[in-house]
């Protein structure tokens, strides 16, 4: 991304293993209750930022379990919880 005398870089990658998920079955009826499972992995990115003579660089690592049941998604995201709503998809 270029903005003004800035540039952004994020160079990134996601890598996902699904254990148990399944997909709705059935009638079309509370379609986000018929989905189960465990989706788990990680996201590694590097991020650079440089303007003019100026240059940093980040790195990020983050590693996160999604269990999904009920109509829920309860996810961990390094150490930290948060619950959504799949009908919604709002968190609670």
């Amino acid at each position: 991304v270029t903005t003004r005398n800035a540039v952004r870089t994020l160079d990134h990658a996601l890598n996902l293993t699904f254990t148990n998920v399944q997909g709705p079955r059935g009638s079309r009826l509370e379609l986000s209750r018929k989905i189960s499972g465990t989706v788990s992995g990680t996201y590694t990115a590097k991020v650079t930022f440089q303007r003019g003579e100026s240059y940093s660089e980040t790195t990020i690592n983050r590693s996160f379990t999604i269990n999904l049941g009920g109509g829920n998604a309860n996810l961990n995201i390094s150490g930290k919880n948060f619950e959504a709503d799949l009908t919604s998809g709002e968190l609670k």
